[in-house]
């Protein structure tokens, strides 16, 4: 099989497949993964066929191409930002299903249509929303 890609398309899909790796593998208690790095190293070893210097290293060392610092960078600048968006959204629903919880019986959550649970979850994901936004965790405590 062969597929044929753009430039810009290459470079996509390494940021992708270098995305994909990185939520893959980063909090895995096992070894590195080595089928999805030689999957990597083989999307490399196409860098010099797109003329990509950016991104790849335009010479292998060890007989295999690398990501350039300023691509690594990019990529953890990319995942920082994704993580910091989890981390608040995560939160305020962590914290909204426990307060629903606290206001509903099992039976009664278990019993709601889905709009309305949904609806819900988002009433009580407003506060902690706004209160966030405003102080982030300054004001968070633990009784």
């Amino acid at each position: 099989m062969q597929i044929e890609l753009t430039t810009e398309q290459y470079r996509l899909l390494l940021k992708l497949a270098h995305l994909g790796d990185y939520m893959a593998n980063a909090y895995s208690v096992e070894e590195e993964n080595d089928e999805s790095e030689k999957l990597l190293h083989h999307l490399h070893s196409y860098a010099p066929a797109f003329k990509e210097k950016e991104f790849i290293h335009d010479k292998p060392f060890e007989n295999v191409f690398r990501s350039t610092e300023s691509f690594d960078n990019m990529i953890t600048e990319m995942i920082s930002e994704y993580n910091d968006e989890v981390f608040w959204i995560e939160l305020c629903e962590r914290l909204a299903a426990r307060d629903l919880e606290e206001k509903y019986s099992k039976k009664e959550l278990e019993s709601m249509d889905v709009e309305r649970l949904y609806r819900e979850r988002q009433e009580c994901m407003i506060p902690y929303e706004n209160e966030f936004e405003k102080n982030g965790i300054d004001r968070l405590t633990i009784k």
